[in-house]
């Protein structure tokens, strides 16, 4: 069965007998699922664009092969996520919040049908004027997150997990000083109050989204166990070597706004230990790095425009490593 035949099938259910899909354009591809984007057409004429997520790994990561796999336990999961997180949102009663509306989780064919959020990725948004405080609505979005969803709660600090993946991140670099270099500060987290639970686990400025009023939501949770200060770190790391292209001509923000926005988004989340969030900053840092190196590998092209990318993100991880007391050299 094909996305477009089960899809087809179970609109009449979602929208009321006679409803129909109107596909639009072939389906997206990225870096996890492929991605269609119907518009869904009831009797009455109303008209609802629809997201659907077909999720790709690495044992199938092509549609046929996602297809062949059959139903997955981690995209139901995922589904359940979206729909905790829209109930989170109703309920905080924030009007700064907003959310992804999942329909349903069609088995069939192991697809999220969400309602498609009208919103822009917060990357895109820089720069240019948005109603509201973006950042410190992520900020809220984030604490209500943890709190209601994640069940953050005070826990043990687990530094040979965190050890396990800073090797993983400076085995792509050639670095594997980093991780004897990191673990004396890890494993000093073990004996202090670390709040742990269910993360975000990819809080980055593509998953944050922004409407035309201002109001934030945010897709693609993944849901990992760990510390709660390590999604808070991935974000900020995320805004300080981000690139702002057409709003800036490509160019870095200045440090001024940097600092206003990253102040913002700290002061909606509210409080978190200082050490825990400089740590695991480090730690976040050491991987947008490795993930920039990554990426400008291949062809010259990408290793000329990319190179200019890894060099910040290896100066702001040797920077965060500094502030926690663990030079290290270029």
């Amino acid at each position: 069965m094909t996305v477009t035949e089960a899809l087809d099938a179970r609109v009449g259910a979602w929208f009321g007998p006679g409803s129909v899909l109107r596909w639009d354009g072939p389906p997206s591809h990225h870096a996890w699922s492929v991605q269609f984007r119907p518009t869904a057409v009831a009797p009455d004429g109303r008209e609802v664009p629809l997201v659907v997520k077909v999720p790709v790994w690495d044992a199938a990561p092509t549609l046929d092969d996602a297809l062949a796999a059959g139903p997955q336990q981690d995209t139901r999961e995922e589904a359940d996520a979206l729909a905790a997180i829209a109930a989170m949102v109703d309920e905080s009663g924030d009007p700064g919040l907003d959310a992804v509306r999942v329909i349903e989780y069609v088995p069939a064919v192991n697809a999220i049908v969400m309602e498609r959020f009208p919103g822009s990725p917060l990357r895109s948004l820089l720069g240019r004027r948005v109603p509201g405080d973006p950042f410190a609505a992520a900020g809220r979005w984030l604490r209500h997150f943890h709190e209601s969803v994640g069940g953050v709660a005070p826990g043990s600090f687990d530094a040979d997990a965190v050890a396990g993946d800073v090797g993983r991140a400076a085995a792509t670099l050639g670095r594997p000083d980093l991780v004897d270099r990191l673990a004396p500060a890890l494993h000093r987290l073990g004996a202090a109050p670390v709040a742990v639970g269910a993360t975000h686990g990819d809080f980055t400025l593509a998953n944050v989204l922004v409407d035309a009023d201002g109001r934030v939501a945010v897709i693609d949770p993944n849901r990992y166990r760990g510390a709660a200060a390590g999604d808070v770190a991935r974000f900020v790391v995320d805004l300080r070597t981000h690139r702002v292209r057409a709003a800036s001509l490509g160019l870095l923000p200045t440090s001024r706004r940097l600092r206003r926005w990253t102040t913002a988004f700290l002061d909606g989340y509210g409080d978190v230990d200082g050490e825990v969030l400089a740590t695991m900053t480090a730690v976040a840092a050491i991987h947008r790095w490795a993930d920039a190196a990554e990426a400008s590998r291949g062809s010259v092209a990408r290793r000329t425009l990319g190179g200019a990318v890894v060099r910040r993100c290896a100066a702001e991880a040797r920077s965060t490593l500094a502030a926690i007391g663990v030079p290290v050299p270029a």
